[in-house]
């Protein structure tokens, strides 16, 4: 009961049963998922910028106690872009996201999602279309309150589902670069 996912600009791979130790390039880390049934995750902080330090924070919360808990945001691989809300979900926030990114886009930045208390970095390359000179960035649709993961995450990290208990797990680790996927059905053991 449990899968891996990954994506590159031009193809995919799941993984049954696991992960693939050689698709990763460094460890493996673990979050419990806020809900029993869904991928979601709490989302503490989601900056956006040049370098980390001069980034521009987009979750602006309220309070430490729903920081605390964070923006609830859907591991999703069926979803090509980055979805951030366009409101203040509900007064949970000091701020609307969709408009913070819109005044600061520039090329070249990236964004920093922190998941706990681990940050991940999406980079331009992997949230920039650059065939079609547009952003993979998108406003959440009214009524929804949270993030939607995609993608553009998924270039860059291979991410594990695991239903082995009464609350799925989720694993993060970086993408090993060298990494070739798999070209025919393959049965391994890992």
């Amino acid at each position: 009961r449990k899968f891996s996912f990954f994506s590159t600009n031009d193809a995919a791979e799941v993984q049954l049963g696991g992960y693939d130790p050689a698709t990763v390039s460094g460890t493996m880390w673990y979050t419990p998922a806020m809900s029993d049934q869904d991928f979601i995750v709490g989302t503490t902080s989601l900056k956006f910028g040049s370098t980390e330090t001069d980034s521009v924070e987009l979750l602006q919360f309220r309070d430490q106690d729903t920081k605390k808990y964070g923006a609830p945001s859907i591991m999703d691989s069926g979803t090509s872009c980055l979805v951030i809300p366009a409101d203040n979900m509900q007064g949970q926030l000091r701020n609307v996201p969709w408009d913070d990114f819109s005044k600061n886009w520039a090329h070249g930045k990236s964004f920093w999602l922190e998941i706990g208390q681990k940050k991940w970095e999406i980079p331009f390359s992997s949230w920039y279309l650059a065939e079609t000179d547009q952003t993979c960035v998108q406003p959440s649709p009214a009524g929804m309150s949270g993030l939607l993961v995609g993608d553009v995450f998924f270039r860059q990290f291979i991410v594990e589902f695991d239903m082995t208990d009464h609350k799925p797990v989720i694993g993060i680790a970086p993408l090993n670069p060298n990494y070739k996927l798999v070209t025919r059905h393959t049965i391994a053991n890992f």
